[in-house]
Parts: structure tokens; sequence; C-alpha cells
């Protein structure tokens, strides 16, 4: 989705690592649009080790391939589970 000059990507409601290569590639094309990435959270009910290095990798590092990567409404299970794996900071930075 697309508004305001920003591109959304909703994140689903169980992410395992059964689902992590598909939302690889998902979020691979997504980046190749040219406008900043916003990804939404507030779906996210069960979220495993697999898909949180994904998104820590994806909101922390240069990967981003120059585009502005940012998380909107992280749900209490995302941020339950980032701070589990000592990841919280980088969710944090890029927590709008």
């Amino acid at each position: 989705m697309s508004e305001n000059n920003v591109q959304e990507f909703r994140l689903g409601e169980v992410l395992e690592i059964g689902t992590v290569r598909a939302l690889h590639a998902e979020l691979k094309a997504a980046l190749q649009v040219k406008m900043p990435l916003v990804l939404d959270g507030s779906r996210v009910a069960r979220i495993d080790t697999a898909v949180l290095q994904l998104l820590a990798a994806l909101l922390s590092g240069p990967g981003s391939m120059h585009r502005s990567v940012s998380l909107r409404s992280p749900s209490t299970a995302l941020t339950k589970a980032a701070a589990l794996l000592g990841l919280a900071e980088s969710f944090k930075n890029g927590n709008t």
C-alpha cells in the first residue's frame, strides 16, 4: 500500500521460520520501490527468532538499500519477543 509517498507493509499474525523465506522475498521486493518503507507490526501475534533477526537487520542496517525503513505500531507480542532476545533496541530505533 502507498499513502503520502510512503509504502506500508503489513506484517502477518504468525511469523515463524517457515515463513521467513517468503517474507524476505516480499520485503526485498518492497525495497525496490523508491519510497520510505513502513512496517506495520500491529497484527503480529506470534513471531520467532529467525523473523526477528530479519526485521532487526532491516531496521538497523544499511542493507535497506538506502531506503528509510521504520516500524509502526509494534504489537505486544513483537515487543516482548524482541526484548526477550535482546533486540529491543533495534526495534525501538526503527519505531514510528
